[in-house]
């Protein structure tokens, strides 16, 4: 599933709404209505059918190798190589595909289940079933079928991988200063005997 189509579907300007609906947060401990979540369910079988989850998965493998080809490639080991690196780089790409591929699928149920109830509690009963109506039409699985190359791209996925990489670099800093804070809180709680 797309971002474009998740905003419009999860909390993004739907038809005879205001605007968007503020999103709800994962620890929310709510639960749809039964109608809706059955219908949800439906709606995540059509939009998510095993055609698009394996794109999603090689997608997921592509922005995971660019994580790890980041480090490699200024490895000593790698840049001495050379070319001769690139069975050793084939295979990591071939094996993050395989692993992302079954980590994906034995995740699909809790997933599936995930996005069954983030419709269900944004979205009516008569919207997910427009959205069906329009997925059953050609125009509905010529946009699944665009949307699932889109998202194998790799000039599309490689933004994203970029983003999630900066994230990652900034990971340890950003962790070290929460440290830094965490301690200051409890030298003060210590100071005042807390």
């Amino acid at each position: 599933m797309t971002a474009l189509l998740s905003f419009l579907l999860l909390g993004g300007a739907v038809a005879g709404q205001d605007g968007p609906k503020p999103p709800v947060p994962i620890y929310a401990a709510q639960t749809p209505d039964p109608a809706r979540l059955d219908e949800a369910r439906r709606l995540v079988a059509i939009l998510s059918p095993p055609s698009v989850r394996k794109v999603t998965s090689d997608k997921l493998a592509f922005i995971l190798t660019e994580q790890v080809m980041q480090a490699v490639r200024s490895d000593a080991t790698f840049k001495a190589l050379g070319s001769k690196s690139r069975p050793s780089i084939q295979r990591l790409l071939n094996r993050q595909t395989l692993l992302v591929e079954h980590d994906l699928t034995a995740a699909w149920p809790t997933i599936a289940e995930a996005q069954a109830n983030a419709y269900a509690l944004r979205l009516t009963v008569e919207q997910m079933k427009a959205t069906e109506a329009f997925m059953a039409t050609d125009a509905g699985q010529s946009y699944l079928n665009v949307t699932a190359l889109l998202d194998n791209d790799p000039m599309a996925a490689r933004p994203i991988a970029e983003v999630i990489g900066a994230g990652v670099k900034r990971a340890p800093e950003e962790i070290a200063k929460m440290r830094a804070d965490l301690a200051s809180l409890h030298q003060q709680d210590s100071k005042n005997g807390k």
